[in-house]
């Protein structure tokens, strides 16, 4: 059955949308009625391509955008050239996350760090300052940053080899500042039409 189209007319930004959680994302807006503008890095180019394949096969629109969010350069115009295509943002989904490097806490290098933190929490922080002029303005916008279970510790003992456990540490360090970022901005923008 046919989701009811409730969202005509309105531009969703969709970041990591060549597979998984931003592809079902990006096919469930689309039934809504959204156009979209996919995105995800050079190395995705293809499931990108059959996002927007599954998209326009069920009657919907969608664009795919390339970017690279580690590259700072490539992410700071991301939402104009979104724009550029299909008109303002109003919905940004920020899925795209990676985990650069698995190693437990005590070893995990700065570049790594610095690499992670870029694309989990720079680039949705980045992306969001650059939907969100249109968004007043309109006095219309929707937001989601996706987040993980890792922002929590599992208990001790671990469920599993703790090799696992401690790699993710960092990598739920920056859904937690990506969390708290959020947190910080819904109440910003609190009774503004964004949400």
């Amino acid at each position: 059955m046919a989701a009811a189209p409730t969202l005509t007319g309105r531009v969703a930004l969709v970041t990591g949308a060549s597979r998984g959680i931003g592809r079902a994302i990006a096919q469930r807006l689309a039934a809504h009625g959204a156009t979209l503008v996919v995105t995800a890095s050079a190395r995705s180019e293809d499931g990108l391509h059959e996002t927007c394949a599954r998209v326009r096969a069920a009657g919907g629109r969608a664009e795919p955008l390339l970017a690279d969010l580690a590259d700072e350069a490539q992410r700071a115009d991301l939402v104009e050239r979104a724009g550029q295509r299909c008109g303002g943002v109003d919905i940004l989904i920020n899925n795209a996350a990676a985990i650069t490097a698995y190693a437990p806490p005590s070893r995990i290098d700065l570049a790594a760090r610095q690499a992670m933190f870029a694309i989990n929490v720079d680039a949705p922080i980045d992306l969001i300052q650059q939907a969100l002029p249109v968004m007043r303005e309109r006095g219309w916008g929707r937001i989601i940053n996706i987040s993980s279970d890792t922002v929590r510790q599992p208990p001790l003992p671990y469920p599993g080899p703790a090799k696992f456990v401690h790699a993710l540490t960092a990598y739920g360090a920056s859904k937690s500042a990506l969390d708290r970022y959020t947190l910080g901005l819904a109440a910003e923008l609190h009774n503004s039409g964004i949400c």
